[in-house]
């Protein structure tokens, strides 16, 4: 077997270990955000960039390797470089056993960046309905000029609004 493919079955396996990691502390960032436990979260958002750092490192190599085994194979190499399906399709005609390697560990990581994805976007909604909330809790406490809207009596006509002073927290005090 070519050492060229070799080294990106292995760099591949270890972007899929770095995914896996990755997968498992925005789990436990979305868990330390549900529990508001500050000192988790800060725990998950540094080690998150630590993997991503290392993810991005796997990545360049990756990109490295493939291109270089790309080459091997013959395949015409565009602008981004080769890309993992190519090489699969490339792999087919000379050796099944490796396209099928190669097919295994691009499932799983694209599987895999789904679901960092999806937990990401789930964890951002709850930062934002978190952000939300704690204005709406401010705006009540202190009072703001955006959140005084009109209002209006049953019969849909503009009425006087409450004496602000009725906030919980004077702006005077």
């Amino acid at each position: 077997m070519d050492t060229n493919f070799l080294e990106l079955y292995r760099t591949l396996q270890d972007l899929v270990g770095v995914y896996r990691q990755l997968l498992e502390v925005i789990r436990t960032e979305h868990d330390a955000l549900l529990e508001m436990d500050r000192k988790r979260l800060i725990e998950a958002t540094f080690s998150k960039e630590a993997l991503i750092f290392s993810a991005q490192k796997a990545e360049a190599k990756r990109l490295t390797l493939a291109l270089a085994f790309a080459n091997t194979l013959g395949i015409r190499v565009e602008d981004k470089g080769p890309t993992l399906a190519k090489i699969i399709v490339a792999l087919q005609g000379t050796d099944l056993k490796a396209a099928d390697q190669l097919r295994s560990l691009f499932t799983t990581l694209t599987v895999l960046l789904q679901r960092i994805d999806d937990q990401n976007k789930q964890n951002r909604k709850l930062v934002d309905q978190g952000l939300l909330h704690l204005n709406r809790m401010r705006d009540q406490l202190i009072g703001s000029p955006k959140t005084q809207g009109k209002t209006y009596s049953s019969a849909g006509k503009t009425v006087a609004q409450a004496d602000p002073s009725a906030r919980i927290v004077s702006k005077e005090a």
